[in-house]
């Protein structure tokens, strides 16, 4: 296995958190505006996981129940799908119901 590959269950979290210490103390922890981006979108994603939490629903029904335009909730939805956090069910209608992992 490489040095960072999953060995006992923790080397690949403790791996990745040196290779972040490594690139903060080269770059610094970012700008105020680069932390706002990054908080903001953690915000954003928190609130779209928490509304397809217990029942599954489209992108209209999310953006509706959380506030945050069709757009972004697609674009999210998208990321998360990538990363394995939602999964899509059967369509309804003319729309994919999304549900949290």
């Amino acid at each position: 296995m490489s040095e960072g590959e999953q060995q006992g269950g923790e080397r690949k979290g403790n791996y990745a958190l040196e290779q972040l210490k490594q690139v903060r103390a080269t770059r610094g922890a970012g700008t105020p505006a680069q932390i706002e981006r990054s908080r903001r979108g953690k915000e954003m994603q928190n609130l779209i996981l928490r509304a397809i939490a217990d029942e599954a629903k489209t992108v209209p029904e999310i953006s509706a129940e959380t506030g945050l335009p069709e757009q972004d909730v697609f674009w999210w939805i998208t990321a998360l799908r990538k990363y394995n956090r939602v999964q899509d069910e059967k369509k309804r209608g003319d729309f994919v119901p999304y549900r949290k992992k």
